[in-house]
């Protein structure tokens, strides 16, 4: 695990796109550096890099990577290799537990590389690199890509080869710093670097094989299909940094991307970094696609220690734990033995930003059920009895640091869903006429519908795709009319229903705005529309209840994790008026409901 130490920005190159152009006179303190060092140690971190600006400026880093050395760290750096020309530095740097370079290498030859970097350093930087090579240090070699680099990057593949094993980063331009200021210049469209990143990849197949190559800032659909070469700062095991101006680390977070409406679609949604903000703000996101397919509507996260609480403070977890704990993967229980348990998620189902909105809306479930009383069972099946819901800590709830924090919770006693599940029986009570239930899978609501229909209420028309679920429920309800067929097959005659039902099946469809359009000629005017669905189901299990869990035969059956607002958003020019909606909140269940009213 490495942590990212800013010594300082001053450099000498003078890269067209630097980040920090206006920064360069800001020289961090040596002592600030070394009190840094002495906090990733007790961060649990086996590395620390150093970076800027330009590290090897500075006349102490010898002295940081010897006081890293004594702390049992090993050492690294992001540079432009240029003062590691010097073959006699790099053999002092190894040996003072040098162990990782990133080195900026924007192009193949001399006219392009310093071209970009407005200096004389290419024949300095690839000697630099040559040296570490040389040295065992593990290399990358940093390409950043822009309008003047896209048509050059052949001679770059092949000069990498020829530096194996460094592996070679391509990294689409971040709209920052200099590259901010003059955008129309020199950040390209992110599909034409794109394409320009997946040419290389194709020519290092055929004159350099076995180069390992990285993509870097795109979002996955740009990069098909070679979307497992994406990485970044995570991929390079970096779990914290710290800016020149900054007393201590922060997490590594991808703060700086968006994921847009379409990407609510894609299948990829969890392990995509996204798309730069200031990127999207100039240019829109048009060239994003969509990969649709399924995906996970559920994580775990698991526990992995056992904390005695700090007593007398405001915040009872231990500040190295609390300080190590990522603020989206990581969370806290409080125990009524007064203990403490730690939890974490490694999902990559989830993006980062999916996962803090759970945790923000406070949808985390403790599953109670004991892997030795299972009784075969992969997962929790009666929610109500399995599972119970965590609330914030009161010690949290007023805490300024909360939002960058994993923070505390609270086991809740009683059942989490029954609100929820009352707010839905109310709506179907309401319901008269003719009604279609689109995917009624188990026949949750049997009794309901059976007594209503007794009673002359309702005719009921249940629609399954899977034929056997369908042929147990007609055996089932003799008193209902139950079909085998997929939602986007049916045919349905205009005006004939009184309402239409999408209960915990709209996640399902793969084209649900073409469903509801269906349903909506379909019924009558006035008719109704019921459209109801989970949040991703986020569980905290011991390792054993996650081992059952993995090992059970469930599969991936929703093609999104939409909530209301993004549902309603779909659903929106539909001819429906909106009668009510229930959002998934702090204090409910994770079912969100939309009633609609057809117009005429």
């Amino acid at each position: 695990m490495k942590a990212l130490i800013k010594v300082g920005y001053a450099c000498n190159n003078h890269c067209l796109f630097c980040h920090t152009a206006r920064r360069r006179g800001v020289v961090g303190s040596s002592a600030a550096v070394l009190d840094k060092i002495a906090l990733a140690a007790t961060l649990a971190c086996d590395t620390v890099v150093f970076s800027g600006g330009e590290p090897t400026l500075r006349p102490e880093l010898l002295h940081w990577a010897r006081r890293a050395h004594a702390l049992g760290l090993a050492v690294g750096l992001v540079t432009n290799g240029r003062a590691l020309a010097y073959d006699r530095r790099v053999e002092r740097l190894v040996a003072l537990g040098l162990r990782y370079a990133h080195v900026s290498l924007h192009g193949g030859t001399a006219a392009v590389h310093d071209a970009l970097v407005e200096a004389e350093g290419f024949a300095q930087a690839v000697q630099g690199i040559e040296h570490l090579v040389r040295q065992g240090v593990d290399v990358t070699l940093n390409c950043v890509l822009v309008r003047q680099n896209l048509e050059a990057l052949a001679p770059l593949v092949e000069l990498a080869g020829r530096l194996r094993p460094a592996r070679l980063k391509l990294s689409f331009a971040e709209p920052k710093g200099a590259a901010l200021e003059r955008f129309a210049d020199i950040v390209p469209r992110v599909t034409d670097a794109a394409r320009a990143a997946l040419a290389a990849v194709r020519h290092a197949a055929v004159v350099a094989q076995g180069l390992r190559i990285e993509l870097e800032g795109f979002p996955l659909c740009t990069i098909a299909p070679f979307a497992e070469l994406a990485s970044g700062l995570r991929g390079h095991e970096f779990a914290w940094m710290s800016e020149v101006d900054e007393s201590a680390f922060a997490p590594i977070d991808d703060d700086n991307k968006v994921h847009l409406a379409v990407c609510d679609e894609c299948v990829e949604r969890g392990r995509c970094p996204g798309l730069f903000g200031e990127y999207v703000a100039r240019c829109g996101g048009g060239e994003l696609r969509a990969h649709t397919g399924l995906r996970s509507n559920s994580l775990h996260f698991v526990r992995e220690a056992t904390l005695a609480p700090v007593a007398g403070s405001a915040c009872p977890v231990p500040a190295p734990v609390l300080a190590r704990s990522d603020a989206a993967r990581g969370l806290f229980v409080q125990e009524a033995e007064g203990l403490l348990a730690h939890y974490r998620t490694r999902t990559s189902d989830f993006a980062t930003d999916e996962l803090l909105e759970l945790k923000r809306l406070e949808q985390l479930y403790l599953d109670e059920v004991e892997p030795s009383l299972a009784e075969g069972r992969a997962a929790p099946d009666d929610f109500a009895h399995d599972l119970s819901r965590l609330r914030l800590a009161a010690c949290c709830r007023c805490c300024t640091q909360q939002a960058h924090c994993a923070r505390c919770f609270v086991r809740v006693a009683g059942d989490a869903f029954a609100e929820d599940e009352l707010a839905l029986s109310r709506v179907l009570e309401t319901l008269r006429g003719i009604v279609l239930d689109v995917g009624c899978g188990d026949g949750r609501y049997g009794e309901l519908w059976q007594r209503r229909v007794q009673a002359g209420e309702v005719v009921y028309r249940g629609v399954e795709p899977d034929g056997v679920r369908a042929a147990a429920l007609r055996a089932k309800w003799p008193w209902a009319e139950v079909t085998t067929s997929a939602a986007e097959d049916l045919l349905l005659a205009p005006a004939s229903l009184d309402a239409a039902l999408l209960l915990r099946s709209y996640n399902h469809l793969r084209t649900p705005r073409a469903v509801a359009d269906a349903l909506c000629r379909a019924l009558r005017p006035l008719g109704r529309l019921v459209v109801v669905d989970n949040l991703p189901l986020a569980l905290l299990r011991t390792l054993a209840q996650a081992k059952r869990g993995e090992g059970g035969d469930a599969v991936f059956e929703h093609y999104r994790n939409h909530g209301a607002k993004q549902a309603e958003t779909l659903l929106a020019g539909l001819p429906l008026r909106l009668v009510s909606r229930r959002d998934v909140e702090v204090g409910t269940g994770n079912q969100w409901l939309l009633c609609y009213e057809r117009t005429a």
